[in-house]
């Protein structure tokens, strides 16, 4: 459950960075609809009269909605809020978005699982392009991935410089978070994950913050929650 939690939040952030509130809730309550539709005709549920005509009007209209020259949205972020709506893995996605990207980044912390640390030039191309206020983008990423191990520290220590945060400070808080990770309180770790992160918008949070309750939450087998949490991060930065 927590998996397609995970999936779901990180398809639905990233869609509706290129795609309108309608044209994403049409395709995403498209996509659930179509989903239970399916089941059903797996079950043994046979579609009559005007169940199927419906089906046929449903289908047709997300067809038309998508067709090239007809204001069709991103093929991308359509296809991304297509599978939240069906709980797809948002990592099948990987191939389509250049390194260094906004959709690289996200998809970069929403991995379960790396076979080696993430390329510093990649980091770099995306400190690069970022626009966002203060490079905030580019500071949640790099804590991200830093929480979650996935940084050498010669690249942490890189992009740290680069960005002018120290990921290495301490305060009582995350001394606290830290302690209840290294005791194997998952219990605790979510509470003061909740703490580091009261304020009234993402603009609020720091990289500092977002790099202990990620590293905490993993520590503690909450990996998909800490991926979760870093990828909105970006996606809000």
């Amino acid at each position: 459950m927590a998996a397609m939690l995970f999936a779901y939040a990180v398809c639905f952030s990233f869609a509706y960075r290129d795609l309108t509130a309608a044209t994403g809730a049409l395709l995403l309550f498209g996509a659930v609809q179509l989903t239970m539709t399916g089941y059903g005709l797996f079950a043994g549920e046979r579609l009559k009269g005007l169940r199927l005509v419906g089906v046929l009007i449903a289908i047709a209209g997300l067809v038309w909605l998508l067709l090239p020259g007809l204001s069709a949205p991103p093929v991308i972020a359509a296809g991304l809020m297509l599978a939240a709506g069906l709980d797809r893995n948002a990592l099948r996605w990987g191939p389509l978005v250049p390194e260094g990207s906004l959709g690289w980044a996200m998809l970069t912390v929403a991995q379960p699982t790396r076979s080696g640390p993430v390329g510093g030039g990649a980091i770099d191309r995306f400190i690069g392009d970022d626009g966002s206020a203060g490079q905030r983008k580019s500071r949640f990423l790099v804590a991200g991935l830093a929480g979650l191990g996935r940084l050498d520290q010669g690249d942490i220590a890189s992009a740290s410089g680069d960005l002018g945060i120290n990921l290495a400070r301490e305060n009582a808080w995350s001394r606290k978070i830290g302690r209840a990770a290294e005791l194997g309180n998952p219990a605790l770790v979510a509470l003061l994950a909740g703490v580091g992160m009261q304020g009234e918008g993402w603009d609020k949070m720091t990289a500092l913050h977002l790099f202990h309750i990620v590293r905490a939450l993993d520590r503690v087998g909450l990996g998909a929650e800490a991926r979760m949490i870093a990828a909105e991060a970006v996606a809000r930065g």
